[in-house]
């Protein structure tokens, strides 16, 4: 016959295993009121909660990590083929742009606001003064499929201003380095080797 034990909480007997460990000891309450109390706590103090779930994460980094390894490794197949039909159908692409296209231009202002500390009015202002164009190469806005990016100093923060996708791209595979842009204009004039 298997051990049983009755919950201190709800009276209700259960077998052992229906309780857990604290160290060697066996727990009073069963594991059904240890959730209906770890829930309540949770909903009563969520930044405590939310703490006690970082402390695990860091403490268990490595487990996180190998279990995460190994379902891909072991799942592999399956993953593949589900992103293949998904990434395959034609609805999901579409449904994907416009969720994106949609989310971004909800919350576009907060977005600019997080990431780089510009007001609404700050870039509009920013915008009027650069008449609506790149800062670099001068294209209109309304001749490009996409939006003006704001460029910063990755060091500072400070922003230096709007620029078309090309000219945003084109100062980031520089690495923000002048010496590789005008060696780029020399290679560029000198027009072979």
């Amino acid at each position: 016959m298997e051990d049983t034990r009755v919950c201190n909480k709800c009276g209700i007997e259960y077998p052992i295993t229906m309780f857990g460990m604290t160290g060697k000891w066996i727990r009073r309450q069963c594991r059904y009121c240890m959730n209906i109390v770890s829930i309540r706590s949770k909903s009563k103090h969520p930044e405590a909660a939310k703490l006690c779930v970082k402390r695990w994460k860091d403490n268990n980094a490595e487990h996180i990590s190998n279990y995460g390894k190994e379902y891909y490794a072991s799942n592999l197949d399956n993953i593949k083929e589900y992103k293949r039909e998904y990434y395959s159908n034609v609805d999901n692409r579409k449904s994907r742009k416009l969720y994106s296209n949609k989310w971004y231009l909800d919350n576009k202002d907060n977005y600019i606001l997080k990431t780089h500390g510009l007001s609404p009015d700050e870039h509009d202002r920013l915008f009027i003064k650069q008449d609506g164009r790149c800062a670099i190469c001068g294209i209109d806005v309304c001749e490009m499929t996409k939006p003006l990016y704001i460029d910063h100093d990755h060091d500072t923060g400070k922003i230096r201003g709007l620029l078309c996708h090309y000219c945003n791209t084109m100062i980031g595979m520089s690495r923000d380095d002048p010496e590789v842009l005008v060696s780029a204009i020399s290679y560029l004039i000198s027009g072979s080797y």
